[in-house]
């Protein structure tokens, strides 16, 4: 991966005791076409450790709901199926009122070899990522937020107009250069480890509801597939002249 995508939160050594490399998935919540996941699964091919996923959901996050945690749970839910398909041990945890997050990374850490997170310059991820620079093995921040690599794209734009001619002008390397659709999952990284950590298998998080799940939309890779499939038949042939038709917008 080209270090234009990479950076590194801390200088510190790989833990050549650790037992596995420990992927955060923070921002990017798949696993397929992600740039932090490919990263992750080169370093358990070159230690020879397998691979962890952890993904996590806290209930204090700015805006906390329900719709949100609904949304969020479904696509973990579809995330441990992709995982026990690719054969990875995926430790998912949802927070509770009985049961704190807090600690688990750093948890999670003392048996790492290093840690990949996600790279994300928005929202809570920023500071959490400085928060586990921190701890005792490397943290190595993969920027997975578009084709081109932010640290390609030069200073914040105002406009569209502004920041279009430098994706332009980066693209066709970063299409080559493009996360694998379908991950490329060495016989080491497979495996069955269990988490440090009692994971989540489907109870509530007794977040704020005022703010309620939409009734009949799921949310996950599969639903946001289909919803992806049904705009690209139905859909985009109309987009041009249906997308601003409040009674049926081709959106």
């Amino acid at each position: 991966m080209p270090n234009t995508r990479v950076r590194m939160a801390n200088s510190r050594d790989v833990n050549a005791s650790g037992r596995y490399v420990l992927y955060w998935m923070q921002a990017f919540r798949r696993l397929h076409s992600n740039h932090a996941l490919d990263h992750a699964l080169r370093w358990s091919a070159e230690l020879k450790k397998p691979l962890m996923v952890y993904e996590g959901l806290k209930r204090n996050y700015p805006w906390a709901n329900a719709r949100h945690h609904a949304f969020m749970t479904d696509g973990m839910a579809d995330n441990a199926a992709a995982a026990k398909r690719l054969g990875l041990a995926y430790w998912p945890f949802v927070e509770t009122p009985d049961n704190s997050g807090h600690g688990l990374v750093a948890k999670m850490a003392e048996d790492a070899c290093l840690i990949v997170t996600d790279d994300y310059p928005a929202f809570i991820v920023s500071a959490q990522n400085r928060a586990i620079s921190k701890l005792a093995v490397p943290v190595h921040l993969v920027d997975g937020n578009s084709l081109v690599p932010l640290s390609l794209l030069g200073a914040a734009a105002s406009a569209a107009a502004h920041l279009r001619h430098r994706i332009h002008a980066n693209f066709a390397e970063a299409w080559k250069n493009r996360a694998a659709a379908e991950p490329d999952v060495p016989k080491v990284a497979k495996s069955v480890l269990e988490a440090p950590f009692q994971t989540w298998v489907g109870e509530s998080a007794e977040v704020d509801d005022t703010v309620p799940p939409v009734a009949g939309v799921r949310g996950g890779t599969v639903a946001g597939a289909a919803a992806l499939a049904e705009f690209l038949k139905s859909k985009l042939p109309r987009y041009a002249e249906g997308r601003n038709e409040p009674d049926d917008p081709a959106v």
